[in-house]
């Protein structure tokens, strides 16, 4: 999947009149400055560093960009949605914490928000066509 963004960036690169390898090099550069800016922060909130990612983050990303208006079926979104549909998921997920809510009722939680979303987002969608 990474690969064809590449490719797609080589190719926009190379339609703008931009030179591709030094394009793809920015863009593999400017990808591993934010994945240190990442772990360092990371780590600072957990004070360790784990080579693995925690168990159930990959659905808290998905949540994150659905609920952020990221179409699960192709489309638009923005990064500034997914952000804030993140923090919005942070702090549903540290207040049920603070509560004493079973971890699994988070990810119960988490699953009924990218239900509710997607069927909101097919409702759009056809509403749209019609």
């Amino acid at each position: 999947m990474a690969f064809v963004r590449i490719l797609a960036v080589a190719e926009a690169a190379r339609l703008s009149g931009f030179s591709q390898q030094r394009i793809v090099m920015q863009v593999f550069i400017l990808n591993g400055i934010f994945v240190g800016i990442a772990s360092i922060l990371y780590a600072s909130q957990l004070r360790i560093i784990q080579a693995t990612a925690p168990p159930a983050l990959e659905l808290f990303i998905i949540t994150a960009a659905v609920v952020g208006g990221v179409s699960i079926l192709g489309g638009k979104g923005t990064v500034i949605g997914a952000m804030l549909a993140a923090i919005l998921l942070n702090t549903i997920r540290s207040g049920m914490i603070f509560v004493d809510v079973s971890p699994f009722w988070i990810q119960a939680v988490q699953g009924i928000l990218i239900l509710v979303t997607v069927l909101i987002d097919l409702i759009r969608r056809r509403r749209q066509m019609v």
